[in-house]
């Protein structure tokens, strides 16, 4: 998928018992989410989003199994002018 999508996949793995009966982990492919923001917003408002995000991980999973998957990977950050 990389070679025909470029890098917003990846190989990922769910760990066992993440599922009920699951008992090993589980390869599969993966996606990179994008948080995209309007430009007008001011500089530190970003940055409060994706710390806020990532502080929360668990709070995510609690109400979508997959907001449990949340991390930080990689951040680039482009501030338009």
């Amino acid at each position: 998928m990389v070679d025909k999508y470029g890098p917003l996949y990846f190989v990922a793995n769910i760990p066992k018992g993440t599922y009920k009966g699951v008992n090993e982990d589980v390869p599969v492919a993966a996606v990179t989410n994008f948080l995209v923001v309007n430009k007008k917003m001011d500089d530190k408002q970003p940055y409060e989003l994706t710390k806020l995000l990532l502080e929360h991980t668990a709070d995510l999973g609690a109400v979508q199994s997959r907001g449990c998957f949340t991390r930080l990977i990689y951040a680039q950050v482009k501030m338009h002018q």
